[in-house]
């Protein structure tokens, strides 16, 4: 095993914390490397095009040409492209959302907002939801991948 040195943002840090206080993760560490591993072990061939746009602009952004300028134009292409697949969400997506994300947390799974919502929008519009979340396992109209 090497060590890596990784900078993190005050929110992305505040986030780990979050997680590493519900037991989530016993500390920063576990909390990072278990992401990242999670992370890499994803395939590419099994994303949905659509999923997570915003985790795709945003780390478009911060990554730094030769010239040492952002990725801005080739962020915006990508959100562009992904755009035509925006769905729009209501009160009520948002607050079974944060049922649904404060339900599992008292069970200790580890449920984000933002699948939640993406669930929850599903259902609504009578569609299937694709995930590799196990969290997502076993649920209704979920169509489950690894």
């Amino acid at each position: 095993m090497r060590v890596v040195h990784v900078r993190l943002d005050d929110q992305d840090i505040k986030q780990i914390d979050r997680l590493v206080k519900r037991q989530s993760f016993r500390s920063r560490n576990e909390a990072i490397r278990k992401m990242i591993k999670e992370k890499l072990s994803e395939s590419p061939n099994n994303e949905d095009p659509d999923e997570n746009v915003e985790k795709l602009v945003k780390s478009m952004l911060r990554m730094k040409k030769a010239g040492g300028g952002t990725c801005r134009v080739e962020a915006e292409r990508a959100y562009s492209a992904a755009s035509k697949y925006n769905v729009e969400f209501d009160d009520h997506d948002i607050r079974a959302a944060m049922k649904k994300t404060l339900e599992y947390w008292r069970r200790k799974v580890n449920l984000s907002y933002a699948d939640a919502l993406g669930y929850e929008v599903a259902q609504r519009m009578g569609m299937k939801f694709l995930t590799g979340d196990e969290a997502f396992k076993g649920l209704e109209n979920v169509d489950f991948v690894k």
